[in-house]
């Protein structure tokens, strides 16, 4: 079974939502509820990104926003760059609701994730940790992700 306990909060850190226009989207999210427009940050290679996509390494770029809502964290993703799991998503279903995040304080959880036949899609790595990015819409209806802080 997967551990919760193992998860550092035991709940969802994060809804990520994959977009095409990551400062329109945060404009609109902002306005709507009334919450501060959120920095946009750029990760690629000069950030110190790496990115393993499909089981081999990828150049990549991205553009990511974190709002905090309640106890929740909406995270905006915009791809910068062609071969990884958030293009891919657009590609097939255009804007939406992209991955579940979980923190998680070891790699038990990712562990268990593919015993249970789950496949390891994509695997970044930055200086905020690694993220573990698991195809599991057929089970669950949405990708999870599974984010460790560096250091664990």
């Amino acid at each position: 079974m997967c551990n919760l306990d193992k998860m550092e909060t035991g709940i969802i850190s994060h809804i990520a939502i994959a977009v095409k226009d990551i400062e329109r989207t945060a404009k609109q999210y902002s306005e709507l509820f009334g919450i501060k427009m959120p920095d946009i940050f750029e990760e690629g290679e000069e950030t110190g990104c790496s990115l393993e996509y499909m089981g081999k390494q990828i150049n990549c770029s991205y553009k990511i926003a974190f709002m905090r809502m309640g106890i929740m964290v909406l995270e905006l993703i915009q791809p910068c760059s062609e071969e990884n799991v958030w293009k891919d998503y657009l590609d097939q279903h255009g804007e939406g609701v992209h991955h579940l995040g979980f923190r998680i304080r070891d790699e038990s959880n990712v562990e268990f994730m593919k015993e249970q036949g789950i496949s390891l899609v994509q695997k970044t790595e930055n200086k905020y940790g690694k993220n573990y990015y698991f195809d599991s819409k057929d089970e669950l209806g949405v990708m999870i992700e599974l984010c460790q802080k560096p250091g664990k």
